[in-house]
Order: C-alpha cells, then structure tokens, then sequence
C-alpha cells in the first residue's frame, strides 16, 4: 500500500458496496445503474503545485465537493519534485456511466494520488482520465483503495504518462481484489498492486509491473 496513508481507516474493512468476487455482477446493468454518478467529497492533504482550480465542482479551502459530470481537476502551475504529489483523499470514489473526471497537469512532472478514504469498495463505469495541460504531459496518476476496485464495461482509467492501481492494504498481504471490465492504460507505464486481478477487460502499458498475494488472470 502507500504508506502516506497512515490514519485511514481499516484498510481491511469489507467492500460495502460491490461483491468482488463475481465479475457477473460487475457486468450487470442493474449494478451500473446503481454506480453514484461522480466521486464524493475529498480532502487536499497535500498540494505541492499551487493553486488548484476545479470546474463542474466545488472547492472551498481545503474540501472539494460536488463533482459534476465532466467536472475537471486543474492542477497549479509548479513543475514536480522528487516524491512530492498532490493528494486527494476521497469518502467514496465512483463514477457512473458516462460520466467523466479529468485531472489536467498545470506544469511538468506532477503526480495526482486519488485515494478512496472511506470503508467501500470503488466502481468505475465511466472515464477517469489525465490529461496534459500548459504544454506539459498529462499527470502521473496512483488510485489506491484497499476496499477494492471494480472497472465496469464500458469504464476506462488513464493516463499516458503512468498509471498505479493499489487495492493492497497497509500490508503488502492484505487488501481486496481488483476486477477490471473495462480499459486500464498506463500509456508509457502501468503498475497494479491488489489481493488479486481478474476480469476480461484490457491492460495497456508500455512497462507493466504486477504485484498480488493472490493471482492475476
């Protein structure tokens, strides 16, 4: 797991939400339908790049709410360093069909961490995408929940500058699985970090490192 996150809740918690272990239900359009439309409240831990501006949402302070569809991510115009990134710690990370979160870069070499910080597991069924801004390549993006990951038919995450999934716990042997149905595209490199990786879904990745306690297939 990502050790920023320490203080998070139980990492071991069961997915409230999805039933992991049937990639049926994943596929299911009674399950698609009850995907919430767009990511819940999140908290900036940390913004190392300047002023965060977002559309199609709310940011107050440190708190961003009310996503939109479409809602994008604008992230500030200094260049990355080192381990430095920007965190956005979410209660609750889903997106519903057709919907849309972007995360666009404002300078070179910047990292966006989204991580899920309440007791449910997450389902995607729309797009999660970075985008390059400000002449500069997209952000490298780590999704970590470890309640666990469902990419629906139809759902695609991305981004062409790297790509990490982490449904690992603070352990290395704990966590809950990853189903993928969907598009997961790491463009130049994609890393997956879970209990276990299934589903018919495509990977794509220049370099891929997979990492799990159980199997991928």
């Amino acid at each position: 797991g990502f050790s920023a996150f320490a203080g998070v809740p139980d990492p071991s918690a069961p997915a409230a939400s999805w039933n992991l272990d049937d990639t049926a239900i994943v596929k299911s359009s009674a399950a698609l339908e009850a995907v919430p439309a767009m990511p819940g409240t999140a908290i900036v831990v940390s913004n190392p790049y300047g002023d965060l501006t977002v559309t199609g949402g709310t940011l107050v302070g440190n708190t961003i709410y009310d996503l939109q569809p479409n809602a994008v991510i604008q992230l500030g115009t200094v260049a990355g360093s080192g381990g430095a990134a920007l965190a956005l710690h979410f209660q609750g990370f889903n997106i519903g069909p057709g919907n849309m979160l972007t995360l666009r870069s404002g300078a070179p070499l910047q990292v966006v961490v989204l991580y899920n910080a309440d007791s449910s597991a997450s389902a995607i069924a729309g797009v999660l995408q970075a985008e390059g801004g400000n002449g500069a390549l997209p952000p490298y993006v780590y999704f970590a929940n470890p309640n666990g990951l469902a990419v629906a038919p139809g759902g695609s995450v991305a981004s062409t500058t790297g790509l990490t999934i982490d449904t690992l716990g603070i352990s290395d042997l704990e966590g809950q699985p990853f189903v993928n149905e969907g598009v997961i595209d790491g463009g130049a490199y994609l890393r997956l970090q879970s209990a276990r990786i299934t589903g018919s879904g495509a990977f794509r990745g220049n370099n891929v490192h997979v990492s799990s306690f159980g199997n991928a297939n």
